[in-house]
């Protein structure tokens, strides 16, 4: 390559890209320019101190084809009114869909969720409070990771986009090391992903409906519920992502409100 005087040694590398390590989770964005996400994560990180992640450990994990668009999979993690119609006999009955769901907006890479049990859990390693022990808690990082807190359980996914009605979705079940002591982990870990494998099922017979009915030309708006805020979060940051400049994103932060009901906005 000396003979070559186009050549510059200096620029010749494989492309970079941003990456991060977060409470043992590992995140990449593709601008390799992106500014640190931690920053943006610092609330939720607190929310989870209890839940003590980077002592979990992963008992189970599953990657499967769902036939949807992924913001169609993303409206779903993020509120709970669907368990009425998707899962009636698995969640319904510990997290039902009409339960009080509060939602907060940390930045545009941030939100959480909280949905009140029908009966506080009892967790055997963790020590939660009585907020905690109350509330199955959802935590959301732009545009499509998700992790939710449930006792001793943590339950991670992430939704990517592998073309207009296809998404790779990706997951795992986390739990205290003390939890398995003296158990069979591969006992555990298939009895944790046929749960998964379940509730999953569930919401990928739904949201494959929902993907056909979407794709009609008949399709229009539909209003939302205000069981859904966080629906409404996601979109809020769905449009400054796509109507951003590039100097000012992520633009100033002005969550809304604690509590938001969303009663005028629409489904896109």
């Amino acid at each position: 390559m000396k003979r070559n005087p186009a050549f510059d040694p200096s620029t010749c590398r494989l492309p970079a890209f941003a990456v991060e390590e977060w409470q043992g989770f590992v995140f990449v964005n593709l601008d390799a320019s992106a500014e640190p996400l931690e920053p943006h994560l610092r609330r939720i990180g607190e929310d989870l101190v209890n839940y003590r992640l980077p002592e979990l450990t992963q008992v189970a994990g599953w990657t499967e084809e769902w036939h949807c668009n992924w913001k169609i999979a993303v409206e779903n993690a993020h509120e709970n009114y669907h368990v009425m119609g998707f899962h009636p006999e698995t969640l319904q009955p510990t997290t039902p869909g009409g339960a009080r769901t509060t939602v907060r907006a940390d930045s545009p890479w941030a939100d959480s969720m909280r949905v009140r049990y029908a009966e506080p859990l009892e967790p055997v390693v963790l020590d939660l409070t009585e907020e905690e022990r109350a509330h199955l808690y959802g935590f959301f990082v732009f545009p499509s990771g998700s992790l939710a807190a449930s006792g001793d359980m943590v339950i991670w996914l992430s939704l990517l986009p592998t073309s207009i009605d296809r998404t790779l979705v990706r997951g795992g079940v986390l739990m205290p090391s003390a939890l398995l002591d003296g158990q069979d982990r591969e006992a555990v870990r298939k009895e944790a992903e046929a749960y998964a494998a379940r509730i999953n099922g569930e919401d990928r017979h739904g949201l494959e409906a929902v993907q056909r009915g979407a794709a009609s030309r008949f399709a229009e708006r539909g209003h939302l519920s205000p069981k859904e805020p966080g629906v409404l979060l996601f979109y809020r940051s769905l449009a400054r992502a796509l109507l951003r400049d590039d100097s000012d994103w992520p633009g100033e932060l002005c969550p809304p409100p604690e509590s938001v009901a969303p009663s005028l906005p629409t489904r896109p």
